[in-house]
């Protein structure tokens, strides 16, 4: 892995990421700034201040209100909002209503480990201004016991009836659902041929959310077809999408410890995702996990490296619209002993934050990128027309100055849609 990593070093690979960035994520405004009158400001210097971005950073969410402690619930919340705009719910059917007819959508509901109640995570999320994706509604590994004792077409009957009270209850409040969940992995004792039916599935969803973004997502086998030059997800896609099947989006896996050490390499990353836009589809990279035990070998310095080269690799990729890290958190992975570190794939050490949420490298790292290197906060000054150009990262912004020692500030929203235009504000 080390070898791989060097190669982000060379100063070709480095630019060609720097003129990505640039390029997908930033955009040359021009503003004119005028009073309720008309009047321009003139000759005024003005704060622009990034407050937040367009493109998503996210983790799975689903050690909200978990821990043992209020002190490490209260941290866990402090360092997840501090760093991510996105979160990933936990709509596991087994999770979610483990008794049928009783779905623990509400926030007093039993607590299920990793599976914080939806209103909950709704909640936390609302407050601080944390946009949402639903995972997943068609995933028959998760099932609950009940539903596997079925009859194949009660068995569909119940699945569409689920399908349908989360689009009814949270349609309108979680915009992105990922509909179907690794198609192309091994195949589990109990499946149905739904598990694999993109069809039925994405036709079902399009019922009951109307206005939702349908994403599918597959494992991080993906890379190891492409190398092997396999391309079955690809072509799954591409199919459904000529028939008319709603795929609003491409998600893809990032479990760096089960993804062949080539697929980091920066040219077939390239290469990968050159592939996967001529979908036409936005791409996201829906689960990464950067070990930070390598070889047995506990390196965080390793760690961080690793996830500066891929993050900054990925942001600048055009189609991509947002990175999901999974777990957060050392030592809480699904089928282990909460701490302990040799336990499955605890093992692996692939939180940014240790098991007492002390912050790794990962962490501070990731914090300099999203929250300094890849924000834009600067001065202008308006022309005698009240106008000004710049140049910054996609998001909201603030906008302030202080005449007469009275402060005047608006927030706006600079997009790909507001760049390379005249854009006036009323302040």
């Amino acid at each position: 892995m080390r070898n791989i990593v060097k190669k982000y070093e060379d100063k070709k690979v480095r630019d060609k990421i720097e003129a990505n960035i640039k390029k997908n994520r930033c955009g040359e405004f021009t503003i004119k700034i005028k009073t309720e009158t008309g009047k321009v400001y003139q000759n005024e210097q003005w704060d622009v201040k990034q407050l937040s971005h367009d493109f998503k950073f996210g983790a799975n969410c689903f050690m909200l209100d978990e821990l043992e402690t209020k002190e490490k619930n209260e941290i866990y919340k402090e360092t997840f909002a501090r760093l991510f705009n996105m979160a990933t719910l936990p709509f596991y059917w087994s999770g979610l209503e483990p008794e049928r007819g009783k779905p623990r959508f509400s926030k007093d509901s039993e607590k299920v480990y990793r599976r914080p109640a939806i209103d909950l995570a709704l909640e936390f999320c609302d407050k601080h201004n944390i946009a949402t994706k639903g995972h997943c509604l068609n995933y028959e590994p998760f099932i609950p016991a009940w539903a596997k004792e079925l009859e194949f077409n009660e068995y569909k009957s119940a699945l569409e009836e689920r399908i349908k009270i989360i689009g009814e209850r949270y349609g309108d409040k979680i915009h992105d659902f990922e509909v179907m969940n690794e198609i192309f992995q091994e195949d589990k004792p109990w499946e149905t041929p739904l598990r694999k039916d993109v069809e039925w599935s994405f036709l079902t969803a399009r019922k009951y959310f109307k206005n939702n973004k349908l994403i599918i997502n597959e494992g991080q086998n993906v890379y190891t077809d492409y190398l092997s030059g396999n391309a079955q997800y690809f072509d799954l896609i591409q199919d459904n999408i000529k028939k008319g099947i709603p795929i609003d989006g491409v998600g893809i896996q990032s479990h760096m410890m089960w993804c062949p050490k080539e697929c980091a390499d920066p040219y077939a990353m390239w290469a990968f995702f050159e592939k996967y836009e001529k979908l036409n589809l936005p791409l996201s990279i829906t689960e990464v996990t950067v070990p930070g035990s390598i070889d047995g070998k506990v390196d965080d310095e390793l760690q961080a490296e690793i996830v500066r080269n891929l993050y900054s690799l990925w942001f600048g990729i055009g189609k991509m619209d947002t990175i999901v890290y999974w777990n957060l958190i050392d030592g809480y992975d699904h089928n282990t002993i909460p701490g302990d570190m040799t336990s499955g794939t605890n093992i692996r050490r692939g939180g940014i934050l240790n098991f007492d949420l002390s912050k790794k490298k990962s962490y501070q790292l990731l914090d300099d990128l999203i929250n300094k290197e890849w924000k834009t906060n600067l001065k202008i000054k308006t022309d005698c027309d009240g106008k000004a150009k710049f140049v910054g990262f996609y998001g909201k912004y603030e906008l302030s100055t202080t005449i007469n020692g009275k402060k005047i500030q608006k927030v706006i929203n600079l997009t790909k849609n507001t760049s390379n235009k005249e854009l006036e504000i009323e302040i």
